[in-house]
């Protein structure tokens, strides 16, 4: 359990500093980056195959469709979050994005007839009244009809982006019980890649010649965000719920917030930091209420 919960923290980390980072390419596409992202985490891992050969060919075939559903949900969560970063700030984006407790609670629930302690849901409430308040102190900076269009364009996007990664969640932890963290995150990554090469493909959006400066970027992103970022949380998701998981990744806006402050000059308001504060909350919560669980199993 204690390496599952350390996973989670070095994730969270890892991925804070990816809408940062997206906000350094204003000239790629959602697509370009998205893709770029997924090829260099493939390219990380693709030398390393060889020695899970007998896990790949262990898979079963329930477990490969299941993957390949997280592959498609994964590559929709990416294109629509990193739309949302063209219209709103980092803070709101990954605010509204982190939404996904609510998502994964509502499937679990109503598609899976599964339910957690009610503890857990105070956390997700606490942490997603959180998100609501950060969003909504962006939602103030609007000044005219066209940057409130905008807001709400970007506020849609970022919640499909939610949407997406809740699938994505739960179809991992319906997997990594029986199924290797490497064969899994390869084939989900793989096939996700797969998908947004045919899209750049088909939209004749496809990149050759990169700056040296958008390529540095596009690695870290691969790397740190994808390898260790995503890989950390899938390895969590063996032994950790998926509200948990989804509950952490609330995280996410604090610290890309505070990124964005320093990197970035984006300002922290008052009612962001009351934000940051429920939500950090509710991961407690979150912690103890799994820590609790797990001991009493």
């Amino acid at each position: 359990m204690l390496k599952e919960i350390i996973a989670l923290f070095i994730g969270i980390i890892s991925v804070s500093l990816a809408a940062n980072m997206i906000k350094m390419l204003p000239t790629l596409t959602a697509f370009q980056i998205a893709f770029y992202r997924m090829a260099f985490a493939i390219l990380v891992l693709t030398p390393f195959i060889l020695f899970f050969l007998k896990e790949f060919l262990s898979v079963r075939k329930r477990d490969l469709i299941i993957m390949t559903g997280c592959g498609f949900a994964l590559s929709l969560h990416f294109i629509t979050w990193i739309t949302s970063l063209k219209y709103i700030s980092v803070a709101s984006s990954v605010s509204l994005v982190a939404m996904n407790p609510i998502f994964v609670a509502l499937i679990r629930f109503f598609v899976f007839k599964k339910r957690s302690k009610s503890i857990l849901y105070l956390g997700i409430i606490l942490g997603v009244s959180g998100s609501v308040l950060i969003s909504y102190a962006d939602m103030g900076d609007v000044s005219s009809p066209l940057d409130l269009i905008s807001s709400i364009k970007g506020d849609i996007f970022a919640l499909l982006g939610a949407f997406f990664a809740s699938l994505y969640i739960i179809g991992g932890q319906m997997v990594r019980k029986k199924t290797h963290i490497f064969v899994y995150i390869y084939i989900v990554y793989f096939i996700s890649f797969v998908l947004l090469l045919f899209n750049l493909l088909l939209n004749v959006e496809f990149v050759f010649f990169l700056s040296g400066r958008e390529l540095f970027i596009l690695i870290l992103l691969g790397v740190l965000s994808q390898v260790i970022g995503h890989s950390s949380f899938n390895f969590a998701l063996k032994s950790i719920s998926a509200e948990t998981v989804s509950l952490v990744i609330l995280l996410e806006p604090v610290i890309a917030s505070f990124i964005a402050y320093y990197f970035l000059s984006e300002k922290i308001s008052f009612y962001q930091l009351i934000g940051m504060f429920l939500i950090i909350s509710g991961v407690f919560i979150g912690i103890i209420s799994e820590k609790t669980f797990n001991e009493t199993c």
